[in-house]
Formats: C-alpha cells, sequence, structure tokens
C-alpha cells in the first residue's frame, strides 16, 4: 500500500486543495454531530452522566505533502443517547500496557449472549486453562441499538476473567459516520461496571469497517477526525488500542484502502494490533496443508505498520485466521513476534482456534508470548 499523504495529495489536483481537505473533514463532523444514531428502536435520547464527554473537542493541523497545514475548529459535543448497560459517570480509568501484554483470545459479537451461547464463566475457564493471559471482546458496533451490545454478559464475562487473573480489553467498531457516537460508545467500555465491581482493562477501536461512510474520502477523514476526538476525550493517561488492517495483506486491494490515515493513528493509539491474517489467502478445502512463510509475512507487517504511522508504537499483532493456521506457522508467528519485541498477540478467534483440530498443539506454541 503507498503511503496515504502521497494518495491524497494526488486526488487533491482534482478540487481546492487545503480548502477542499478542511470543507471534507468539517463535513464528516458537521453531519456526525447532527446526525441520530443509525440503530433504530433505542430509548429516547437523554444526556450522558456528567464528566463522560468534554464540552469541546481540540482537532489537530491536518498536514499533507505540498500543501500547507489546515486548522480545523474545535468539536462541540451535542447531547447523546444515554449508554446502555451499568456505567458510571466518572471519567475512564486509565489502564496500562498490561492489558495488552501477552497471549490473547479473542471473541466477537457472534459468540456471546445468545441463548444458546456458552455462559461466560465456562468459556473463560477453558481459557485460563489454555493459558490465555488477556481476553479481547467486541462490546458494540456503530449499527448497535445500544451502546453495549450484551451488558450482562460482558459483565459476567469481566468478572469470570478477573477471578482467574485475566484481564479484559472491550472492541468497538466505529462506522466513522457519527463521530459523537462512536466516541460515545468508546467511553462506555471503559466507564462499564459489572456486578461485581469490576472494570474493563482497557479498550481497543476495530478500525476497518467502510460500510457507514458514502465514500474512501469521508472513510479516511472520520478516521482521523475520530482518532484525535477519543484521545481528546479520555486524556493522555488512559492506554487506547488500535486494531488496524494488515499493511501487508492491503497490497491485494492497494486502492480499497488508499489514504488510509496511519499517521493518525500513530499520533493517537498507545498499541497497534495490525490484523496479521497470513491465512487468508489459502483455500478452505485444504487450507491446513498450505504452508505460508509466517516469519517474512510479520516482519513485513511490523515494519509497513511503523513505516506508514511515522513512528513506532507498542505492538500486538494478531495472527490467523485460527482455523487455517498451522503449527509451523504458528510456531514462526511467535518466534518473530518475540524477536521484534511484540508485547503480545494471538490468533483470531478463540472459536476458531477451538476449532481447528490440532488446537491443543497450536495453544501449546502460543504459550511463551507469555514471557
Amino acid at each position: 500500500m503507498q503511503a496515504w499523504g502521497a494518495d491524497l495529495g494526488r486526488r487533491a489536483r482534482d478540487r481546492p486543495a487545503a480548502a477542499g481537505i478542511a470543507a471534507l473533514l468539517s463535513a464528516v463532523i458537521v453531519v456526525g454531530l447532527g446526525a441520530q444514531s443509525f440503530a433504530a428502536g433505542g430509548p429516547p435520547p437523554a444526556p450522558p452522566a456528567q464528566g463522560l464527554l468534554p464540552t469541546t473537542i481540540p482537532l489537530p493541523p491536518i498536514q499533507l505533502p505540498g500543501l500547507p497545514a489546515v486548522q480545523l475548529p474545535p468539536v462541540t459535543l451535542p447531547a447523546l443517547p444515554p449508554l446502555t448497560g451499568s456505567t458510571s459517570g466518572a471519567s475512564p480509568t486509565p489502564a496500562g500496557l498490561s492489558a495488552y501484554q501477552g497471549l490473547g483470545a479473542w471473541v466477537d459479537l457472534y459468540h456471546y449472549g445468545a441463548a444458546a451461547d456458552d455462559p461466560p464463566a465456562s468459556v473463560v475457564r477453558s481459557m485460563a486453562a489454555r493459558g490465555v493471559r488477556n481476553l479481547y471482546i467486541e462490546t458494540a458496533r456503530w449499527n448497535s441499538a445500544g451502546a453495549l451490545d450484551h451488558p450482562t454478559e460482558l459483565g459476567a464475562f469481566i468478572d469470570a476473567a478477573h477471578g482467574s487473573g485475566i484481564k479484559v480489553v472491550g472492541w468497538y467498531m466505529p462506522g466513522f459516520a457519527d463521530i459523537p457516537t462512536d466516541v460515545q460508545r468508546s467511553l462506555a467500555v471503559l466507564t462499564f461496571t459489572s456486578p461485581g465491581g469490576q472494570h474493563f482493562d482497557g479498550f481497543a477501536a476495530d478500525i476497518e469497517d467502510r460500510s457507514a461512510t458514502r465514500t474512501q474520502d469521508q472513510f479516511n477523514a472520520g478516521i482521523a477526525a475520530y482518532a484525535s476526538a477519543v484521545r481528546q476525550a479520555v486524556g493522555p493517561g488512559v492506554t487506547l488500542g488500535a486494531i488496524v488492517p494488515d499493511a501487508k495483506n492491503n497490497e491485494r486491494a492497494p486502492a480499497y484502502w488508499a489514504g488510509f490515515p496511519w499517521p493518525q493513528i500513530g499520533d493517537n493509539f498507545d498499541v497497534v494490533q495490525p490484523m496479521a491474517y497470513w491465512s487468508v489467502t489459502k483455500r478452505a478445502r485444504t487450507c491446513l496443508s498450505a504452508q505460508m512463510d509466517v516469519t517474512s509475512y510479520m516482519n513485513e507487517v511490523i515494519d509497513r505498520t511503523d513505516s506508514l504511522m511515522g513512528r513506532s508504537r507498542p505492538i500486538a499483532p494478531m495472527g490467523g485466521v485460527a482455523y487455517c493456521d498451522t503449527q509451523q506457522e504458528v510456531a514462526d508467528y511467535v518466534r518473530t513476534l518475540q524477536a521484534r519485541g511484540a508485547i503480545g498477540g494471538g490468533l483470531y478467534d478463540f472459536y476458531a482456534l477451538e476449532g481447528n483440530p490440532h488446537a491443543a498443539t497450536l495453544w501449546s506454541e502460543l504459550t511463551p508470548l507469555n514471557g
């Protein structure tokens, strides 16, 4: 993938340069501020608890190659819908890197919250037996009905995980067309309180979904605005994770990801978690016999991510997808992460890994990530 600035600079020839960028970003923010949540059927709007969001969020200047810097006006936040679930009115609790260190297990919205799903306590026991240190669980998406999709189950996951010595990071998928709602739902993770009085240990934004935005420019500008807004909202003391596209895998569709604002990711997030799914190109019927050069793949992912961001951040790349990974690949993945100083890792996702016929062997290969 080409550097984001070069691509935007090329396309800027087709419209007034600095003014066009400023208008685009301002439009993304203003549209978001005036929009209602995409979800329907929720409760009537009401203001959030005092102290949950700042009144205004300043945005940094936008600098593109060959163009003057554009200073955007601060964003003034309107009243937002109330949070769903048990949340406190306090500011987000600071979280450190420990929530992202070691072996992680990933759970998305497809695997909990329904009557047929395994109880959270049972899932956590299985994770603990596998040596998991960190549970990453999806809390909501931009088109969810509320700030947290399944608060009861989330509380049960947190209480069970903490009882087993496992930290919990909540991850949310923004849409980048309604920035205030995206910020609110991000803060809902850090202000959530479980029945046992426990909290999430960290937060990560899943930065990949383009379906809420109308154009590629709106998507990229929305990411930049969201990244700055959520950082300003939580302050410098809260560790934020960014789940980002795989910079190497994106070579297969460079136009689709053109202009992705990598520098804003590096500026506003403390931990970067690339979706380094080396096995996505394997054929489904033969995936377990198709061997990949994971060492080279992971080295390129780390190098390109740092280069595109323009800086190095603590990194915890996700491997996978787990149902197609082999023992050799996972062993090479772990060795490469250790050699590159990654703070953690794990395969996507927990259920895919458990369904792999070599699950026990793969978990054994992953446990050295715990140091």
